[in-house]
């Protein structure tokens, strides 16, 4: 078994309080499930996304979200096995190729391969209007499919959202039908709507769900943060699983541990995390 913890929505800020949103104090938190990762002997620990909350776009704004990031990584540092991190929308604070210079990642979507198994890390921002370093092309199909969901009133068509978009999802497919297919999926938004709450969702999650159910005889699994408030269910035999948001706990009470094919995965085990609107 390959033993993996996840955690999302660490969001720290050196700054007061929001609504449900406990920034300073996250800092906290993420020492204590440091230590209970480092307890487990693990293979590998992902972040979903959202490592910071962020700050203004100007300079003064971008250093603090600079040293604020740092902190993150100074406790993240304490690990004692290798890191990986997912893109997520709050992380768009920096620009994205000084984004994933700091978190040292060649590109947001790729595949890991660990012990034999291979791992999906997707990109939910690659098409979004987060992401201030957008080609012309990729600026349209966000634009596009954000005024495409307004027009049809869905709640998921907000701008704090974002989508694989039409390249990545090609990249998915291929990926999907080839050989040694990827079983574990990790991605910042949710896809699956009995996993998260509908505003929560990735633009395009019906079309990433219907390559998920290419071939219902391989089952995957697919989980993601954002949403706060956390969420699992299963679509057959695919299981979404949606983690709480460590920015909207008040403790820490321990891990919780689900086994998925080949893989021992770890979670933190957080107070009631019921957050509402933005993620």
């Amino acid at each position: 078994m390959v033993k993996i913890g996840l955690i999302a929505d660490i969001q720290y800020a050196d700054r007061s309080d929001k609504g449900r949103c406990l920034f300073r104090s996250s800092l906290d938190r993420l020492k204590q499930v440091v230590e209970l990762f480092n307890a487990e002997g693990l293979d590998l620990v992902v972040q979903l996304g959202d490592v910071l909350d962020g700050n203004s776009q100007d300079e003064k704004g971008l250093a603090q979200s600079r040293s604020e990031l740092d902190r993150v990584l100074e406790v993240l540092g304490e690990l004692r096995c290798p890191l990986e991190h997912v893109v997520g929308n709050h992380c768009l604070a920096l620009p994205r190729p000084e984004l994933l210079r700091r978190l040292g990642l060649p590109r947001a979507q790729r595949i890991l391969e660990i012990q034999g198994r291979r791992i999906a890390l997707l990109d939910s921002l690659a098409v979004s209007l987060y992401d201030k370093n957008l080609d012309p092309k990729g600026l349209e199909e966000a634009h596009s499919a954000l005024a495409l969901g307004q027009a049809a009133g869905e709640p998921w068509a907000v701008d704090w959202n974002g989508a694989l978009g039409k390249r990545q999802r090609e990249w998915l497919r291929r990926e999907l039908l080839g050989p040694g297919r990827p079983g574990l999926f990790l991605c910042h938004h949710p896809i699956f709507p009995s996993a998260a709450r509908a505003r929560f969702l990735a633009w395009d999650h019906q079309e990433v769900l219907a390559l998920l159910g290419q071939n219902p005889a391989e089952p995957v699994t697919w989980i993601s943060g954002h949403d706060h408030r956390g969420g699992r269910a299963l679509d057959g035999a695919n299981l979404h699983w949606t983690l709480p948001g460590l920015v909207a706990a008040t403790e820490v009470w321990g891990l919780e541990r689900q086994d998925r094919d080949g893989f021992e995965l770890f979670a933190p085990r957080l107070s009631s995390s019921t957050a509402s609107g933005h993620a």
